[in-house]
C-alpha cells in the first residue's frame, strides 16, 4: 500500500488501490473463521478429558494442543496483516509511538 498523507478534517480519504482494498477486506474477513477454529478447539479440549481410554484422550489432547499453537500463529499473522494493510495505519502508528 503506498504511503498517503492523512487528510485534514472534512477532506476525503485519498483514493486507494483496489488491490489494497481487497487485501484489507480479506484480512478483516479472516477474523471470524479464525476465531471459530479457536472456539471449536476450546470445546474439544474441554470434552477430551471426559472420553474413555487414556490413549484416545492423550491423542485428542495432543491434537488440540498442536492445533491451538497453529491457531495462535495464524491469529498473530492476521494481526500483523491487519495493521500493515489498515487504511489509516500511519495515523495509528503515530498514536502507538506516543
Amino acid at each position: 500500500m503506498p504511503k498517503t498523507a492523512i487528510p485534514a478534517a472534512g477532506e476525503a480519504m485519498p483514493k486507494q488501490d483496489p488491490l489494497d482494498i481487497q487485501t484489507w477486506e480479506i484480512v478483516c474477513e479472516m477474523e471470524k473463521p479464525i476465531w471459530t477454529i479457536h472456539d471449536l478447539l476450546t470445546a474439544t479440549g474441554l470434552i477430551a478429558p471426559e472420553l474413555e481410554g487414556d490413549d484416545a484422550v492423550g491423542a485428542l489432547q495432543r491434537i488440540v494442543f498442536l492445533a491451538q499453537d497453529a491457531w495462535k500463529a495464524a491469529e498473530e499473522m492476521r494481526g500483523q496483516l491487519f495493521h500493515l494493510n489498515h487504511p489509516r495505519r500511519e495515523e495509528f502508528a503515530k498514536e502507538r509511538a506516543q
